[in-house]
């Protein structure tokens, strides 16, 4: 999290809060934040064959830094999800569908 607090300083778009959440920030740093009816949760990737259990209409945060990590430049690891356990989660979310 370091280019983003820059690029959204810019245009004075980084405040932080008194909560542990900045009042803008990364979907990809925080995951989704707010939901009033706690349909959010968070959870760590796991290896590719851990049951998930997702559930439909809910929103799950996978922290997943110990596997999309590896990357540099401007891009960082955006790009590195060829990865079995970030396939298998995804997988997991698209059966969970009715």
């Amino acid at each position: 999290m370091v280019l983003y607090p820059k690029a959204a300083g810019v245009k004075d778009q980084f405040v932080l809060a008194a909560t542990k959440f900045p009042k803008y920030g990364g979907i990809g740093t925080f995951g989704v934040q707010g939901l009033a009816d706690g349909r959010a949760e968070d959870l760590e990737m796991q290896p590719a064959t851990f049951d998930y259990g997702f559930e439909k209409g809910r929103v799950y945060n996978l922290e997943a830094s110990t596997v999309i990590k590896n990357g540099g430049g401007f891009s960082g690891a955006h790009s590195d999800i060829a990865h079995p356990e970030v396939a298998h989660a995804m997988w997991e979310a698209v059966l969970a569908a009715p």
